[in-house]
Formats: C-alpha cells, structure tokens, sequence
C-alpha cells in the first residue's frame, strides 16, 4: 500500500521537548510511532564493498559479541545473499539473533532500494530491542533509520536530516562502545550519506574517510 507523506522525526522531536529529554526517549519514540515518511525508490552508491560475517548460528545461549554485530551491515554484498543470510538469523531460536537478521534485511532492502519494506523491518527490530532492551539492536536501528532518512532524497527535510546526524552520530558512539569496528563503520557511511543529503560535502567525505 501507499505510504503517508508523514514525519516520525517529528513526531519525534515533539515527544522529545514534551519531556522526554534524551536520544534515549527520542528512540523510544520512533518505535511507538507506526510510520516512516513517503518513501522513494533509490539505490545507494557510496557503500564500500566487503565480506558479510554470517551471525546465524541458531543458538538461544550464545553472547552476541563483536563478532556477531559485525555481520549486520551489508557493505554492497549481493543482497539477495545478504537478504537469505537475514531470513536464516530471523529463524533462529534466539530472539536477539532475530532482531540481528531484521537489522540485516532492513539493511539489504535499502541497498536494493526497497526503502518501504527496509522501513517495515527496521521498525520490527527496533520495537523487539526495545521490548528486550537489546541495546545492540537499538544501535543497529539507529543506523538503518539513519539511511533510510538520507536515500529519501527530496522526501527529507532539512529537518529531518538534521535529526538523522544525531541518531548515526549515537549509533557510532555505541558501537565504539561494544567494540564492532564495522558496525562503527556503518554508521560513520550513514553520517556521510546523511551529510551529503545536507550538501554538506566535505564533512560528509571526512565521515566516510574516517569509516
């Protein structure tokens, strides 16, 4: 169906300023918010090619580590590889490998262009971490939040990317925590591509230098 000419950004930033007060309650807010802006088809052109780690394993017990976190991100890999990749994580038996494969779709399909249903999933994720308080998947949905935002083209507002930088900005500071050297990296390429939207061009490359 057709998307509504809408902005969870703003919904955001209004829940925010109502007392809300962090990135924190400003996340939680776009997972109670049910839709994305109008979305455009588009395919991205600044992602850096690499190896994709394959995170679905299946097990209910193992930590999720660096490792894992490391296969969320596509990076220009096949993705309809990357999209069968994220279905096997989506059925494993641990739910935090669950949102982990969401993220992974959600990150094909808006490499593919497919931003409505890369928003669908990504929303999933992000309402499973926040039921889990999953922070990995929060940081993850930030990301794929982020790019989704700067593959809208003339749909985003100024605005709108302006909330974008602070959600990648966030997203890469959480992962520097967690130590994944490609998810920080993901999110460093969401900041470009969110700079570039801006025109923004010169702190936009220095992102994705720094990625």
């Amino acid at each position: 169906g057709s998307w509504p000419r809408i902005s969870f950004l703003r919904e955001l930033r209004s829940r925010s300023s109502a007392g809300a007060g962090s990135r924190a309650a400003m996340f939680e807010a776009a997972v109670a918010f049910p839709e994305f802006p109008a979305l455009q088809r588009r395919r991205p052109g600044n992602l850096a090619a690499s190896p994709v780690a394959d995170f679905a394993s299946g097990s209910g017990s193992a930590a999720i580590g660096p490792k894992a976190l490391d296969g969320i991100f596509c990076f220009g890999a096949d993705p309809e590889e990357s999209l069968a990749k994220a279905s096997a994580a989506k059925g494993a038996d641990d739910r935090r490998a669950q949102v982990l494969g969401m993220l992974k779709a959600a990150d094909a399909l808006a490499e593919s262009g497919r931003l409505p249903e890369a928003g669908e999933e990504v929303q999933a994720a992000a309402r499973a971490s926040q039921e889990m308080r999953f922070e990995e998947g929060r940081a993850g949905a930030l990301v794929v939040m982020a790019k989704i935002i700067a593959l809208q083209g003339s749909l985003s507002t100024a605005e709108q990317l302006d909330e974008a930088l602070d959600l990648a900005a966030e997203a890469q500071e959480k992962f520097q925590k967690f130590g994944s050297k490609r998810c920080e990296a993901a999110a460093l390429l969401a900041l470009a591509a969110v700079r570039h939207a801006l025109k923004q061009y010169d702190e936009g490359d220095s992102a994705a230098k720094e990625a």
